[in-house]
């Protein structure tokens, strides 16, 4: 059963009272959910949350050491990037 087709069996009257929605980060879900019950909180799972930001993070080195690499081919320089890169593991 899809998000839209629940949120019409249980009517507007149901709709107009939900107060807080949980719900992945899937763009065809928030796009009902702002449609359905933008009056309700929606509360993102941590689970996706914690990987879109560690997504985020895992990005960050590649794109320094691919604007290190256009620069000037220094391997000494990427590998002090990438090293940093790592933070608080070795600690």
């Amino acid at each position: 059963m899809t998000l839209i087709r629940c949120l019409k069996d249980l009517g507007p009257i149901v709709c107009r009272n939900i107060q807080f929605v949980c719900s992945d980060m899937w763009k065809a879900d928030l796009a009902v959910i702002a449609q359905w019950l933008r009056h309700a909180v929606n509360v993102f799972d941590k689970f996706h949350i914690v990987a879109k930001l560690h997504g985020a993070v895992d990005q960050v080195p590649r794109v320094a050491v691919a604007a290190l690499s256009r620069v000037k081919s220094n391997r000494k320089l990427e590998f002090v990037v990438r090293f940093l890169s790592l933070g608080n593991v070795f600690k």
